[in-house]
């Protein structure tokens, strides 16, 4: 599918919607993470309308690891959606944020005992069990306070998606789910203890996938367990097929003309097709589906705004120096990750070199060994696609206070989080 990305440039000079960056940042400084609302919610709305026919059977929880802001939350709980959580703080934010706890599946491989207590006292939708000791305890705490906790078992298909190896999570070696075949012996254990409600099975392969394929491989291992669960006197309502749906980060792309990237509403039926209406089906039973779409929501929603403050140059490189650093933008540190890097003003030409940041590591750049534009001294850089894993992983390193965030929306915008002081890096600390 074509769609238009939230950014032009007018007289030269880029735009977030309607409102100029050069604006925003003389209203909010910099580093400055900012939203586009109006795309954000293009992206729910073209899920929601994946599931317009089978809209009882099709549930979306918001992976909100990607990006966690109340207002965004506030968004997502408006369009009906509910969470992926993996921590009680994550919990936290919904339910300050309004999204239904009967929207909220818990997962992650080492919840703890409070958090597992609060989430059965917040009447979430399901535990996404990664362990069989995390399936024992989850029963004890529940049989304890006479509830049965609501549960499926994600299983691990082996399936690769040929993604990064640290955000690839449905293969042996990775530190996630039930091993293939194992899960019969576990959901049997599941069925015989005390607090526990058997409602789903799920997976998930991994994070940025373009490629559906993997998807109907894991669809097609997952139902044949299923199968035999269900053989064995255990139904299964619900197939959870976690997130994981790739974006473009804009490497080859002309930024004024329209994006092709996936389509959230055809990738929602084709799931539906491989897991209810396949051979691989052999039953004929039709299950509810979850989603977990959290990049592909929020990627191209979000951009990392910097100032150029020096030039430097070497007879191996030239270096733009930036007030935006590693802390602020992990991605290219930890993964070598690609983000495309616009000038506000168009007209600066391009050089190659590096984007770098104040922190005291080698390891600081936001771009390395590219063509960039040509910054002078006091420009700014945009960085795209900086919506998901973007301020949600930033840090304090080197005592350096997080970004602001900025939600637009047409000609307006307004501050949803404000800049840190070095005041409140230092509340929690104490001396004597």
């Amino acid at each position: 599918m074509k769609e238009n990305l939230p950014v032009t440039y007018r007289d030269s000079h880029l735009h977030i919607e309607d409102v100029s960056v050069s604006d925003l940042v003389q209203t909010y400084g910099t580093p400055l993470y900012l939203y586009s609302a109006s795309y954000f919610e293009s992206r729910l709305d073209l899920y929601n309308r994946g599931r317009a026919k089978m809209q009882d059977m099709v549930e979306f929880c918001y992976g909100m690891k990607a990006s966690s802001n109340l207002e965004l939350l506030k968004l997502v709980a408006s369009k009906g959606w509910g969470a992926d959580i993996v921590s009680g703080g994550e919990l936290y934010r919904c339910l300050k944020a309004g999204i239904d706890p009967d929207k909220i599946v818990f997962s992650g491989v080492g919840k703890t005992e409070e958090e597992i207590s609060y989430a059965l006292d917040s009447k979430i939708h399901l535990f996404s069990v990664e362990s069989e000791s995390e399936l024992r305890t989850i029963s004890r705490i529940a049989a304890a306070r006479g509830l049965k906790a609501p549960i499926g078992i994600r299983i691990n298909p082996d399936v690769d998606p040929r993604t990064h190896p640290y955000i690839s999570t449905g293969l042996k070696e990775n530190k996630f789910g039930i091993a293939h075949d194992q899960a019969l012996r576990v959901y049997k254990e599941a069925a015989s203890l005390p607090g526990i409600e058997i409602r789903a099975a799920g997976f998930h392969i991994g994070s940025q996938l373009l490629d559906f394929s993997s998807y109907e491989e894991a669809a097609r291992r997952l139902l044949g367990i299923v199968h035999q669960i269900e053989e064995a006197g255990i139904p299964i309502n619900e197939i959870d097929v976690g997130g994981g749906l790739g974006i473009d980060y804009l490497e080859n792309h002309n930024i004024d003309e329209p994006l092709d990237t996936p389509d959230p509403a055809e990738f929602v039926n084709q799931i539906w097709k491989w897991i209810n209406e396949s051979d691989a089906n052999t039953s004929g039973k039709m299950r509810k589906i979850t989603f977990e779409p959290g990049r592909s929501v929020a990627g191209n929603s979000g951009f990392l705004v910097t100032r150029v403050l020096y030039l430097k140059e070497n007879e191996q490189r030239k270096f733009f120096v930036c007030d935006a650093a590693m802390n602020d933008l992990l991605r290219p540190s930890l993964y070598q990750a690609y983000h495309r890097v616009l000038p506000e003003n168009r007209d600066r030409g391009t050089a190659f070199g590096d984007l770098v940041g104040p922190v005291c590591e080698s390891g600081d750049f936001l771009a390395r060994g590219r063509e960039l534009p040509g910054f002078q001294e006091g420009d700014l850089a945009v960085l795209a696609s900086a919506g998901a894993y973007g301020f949600i992983m930033s840090s304090n390193y080197n005592t350096r206070p997080r970004a602001a965030e900025v939600l637009v929306r047409g000609n307006t915008h307004r501050l949803i989080r404000k800049r840190e002081t070095l005041e409140q890096l230092l509340e929690n600390e104490i001396i004597q």
